[in-house]
């Protein structure tokens, strides 16, 4: 992992953490943000980092909108070497809102993917998901739509999923799970899964996830051809706030 990756993540902690202390101040306004350094960017399964390390940011703003209901927005970015297919700095910008409905919390939103070195690949699409809590799991399912757009390979694409997630009673660790099938332009009938680790001391974190699909995504990485979308397991570390 590169000197200069590790500072950029670092300078993206701080700068969250001071936007959020400003747009929390006086407003109601509650504001959550992390920076994670990882060894891998899997997207669905897949690298989107050629196999190389990243750095990410998040920042979420959610605001109260009537009872049992806010309103949120907020932005991914991530910090990886720079590569043909998605270039350096690849941005999702979503928004949307959050209602709760006895034990069920849904969510219905949009969000769009931004690569700004790469002309002609953003594209854009909905999603929506509903949670709710089985004993000591916690259980989502989840649906994301693209509809048909010249970047997205000029087809609509669909992506379902599920997670389970729990925590380890007596222990700051916890467990979570994830599979998810996608069809699009890019992957046909594409099941990706997923299971992790996770050790929590506030506001740190540090986290191990094996990650696999049912899909070989094959590319040339200097003098060695390389597996995107093979088994792999990715270390984690990160901090919140």
């Amino acid at each position: 992992m590169s000197f200069r990756l590790i500072c950029a993540s670092f300078a993206l902690l701080t700068a969250l953490h001071e936007q959020s202390a400003m747009a929390q101040e006086g407003t109601g306004t509650d504001v959550s943000g992390s920076a994670e350094i990882a060894t891998d960017y899997r997207f669905r399964g897949y690298s989107r980092s050629e196999g190389e390390p990243v750095g990410q940011g998040v920042l979420d703003v959610t605001l109260p909108a009537g009872v049992r209901t806010s309103v949120f927005a907020g932005g991914t970015g991530v910090l990886t070497k720079s590569n043909p297919a998605f270039g350096s700095v690849q941005t999702q910008v979503y928004a949307g809102f959050e209602h709760e409905v006895g034990a069920f919390h849904l969510t219905l939103g949009g969000r769009g993917y931004l690569f700004p070195n790469v002309r002609g690949r953003d594209y854009y699409e909905a999603f929506g998901a509903g949670q709710t809590q089985l004993g000591p799991l916690s259980a989502k399912l989840g649906v994301a739509f693209a509809p048909d757009q010249r970047n997205y390979g000029g087809k609509s694409g669909i992506y379902v999923y599920s997670d389970l997630d729990t925590g380890i009673p007596g222990t700051p660790l916890s467990l979570a799970s994830h599979v998810g099938w996608e069809d699009n332009a890019f992957f046909r009938d594409k099941l990706d899964w997923s299971l992790g680790v996770t050790y929590v001391k506030s506001p740190f974190s540090l986290a191990l996830d094996y990650i696999d699909t049912n899909r070989a995504a094959r590319f040339l990485y200097g003098n060695k051809v390389k597996d995107g979308a093979g088994a792999t397991l990715v270390l984690r570390l990160g901090a919140a706030f």
